[in-house]
């Protein structure tokens, strides 16, 4: 996986789609993977003038609760963030089931995109449109 490259996509879609109010859900700092998604990403969207508030830079673990847990704190915010992006696919997941158990369609209510192409991220999910990926 060429993390810049998926991140300099990424920050376009978002961008073109004209969110404003991005969030990270990045993996650990830890890995390798983490660190360069999150800096390349980061950067992507300052680029195309997308700015991603300090605490709506999150990290977590790349699994599925811990991403569900993490995107349900920022959906239950006064002024949540209209994009989330998921440091991987599995994570990118829990913010789905965050976005369904409070009622938020995808991609009309929430964008939500992922990183890895994994096949369980194109399977189907009823109340969703499963994550947007690059």
């Amino acid at each position: 996986m060429d993390n810049a490259s998926g991140a300099r996509k990424i920050a376009e879609l978002l961008a073109e789609l004209g969110h404003q109010r991005v969030a990270m859900v990045q993996g650990p700092v830890s890995t390798s993977t983490g660190r360069e998604r999150a800096k390349a990403l980061g950067d992507a969207l300052r680029r195309r003038g997308v700015h991603v508030r300090r605490d709506e830079k999150l990290r977590t673990t790349f699994g599925h609760d811990t991403g569900r847990a993490v995107a349900g704190e920022l959906l239950d915010r006064a002024d949540p963030p209209t994009a989330i992006v998921g440091g991987n696919d599995v994570i990118a997941l829990g913010i789905l089931s965050a976005a369904r158990e409070r009622g938020l369609r995808v991609p009309e209510d929430l964008t939500v995109v992922g990183f890895d192409d994994i096949p369980m991220a194109g399977w189907p999910l009823i109340g969703t449109h499963g994550p947007r990926r690059p």
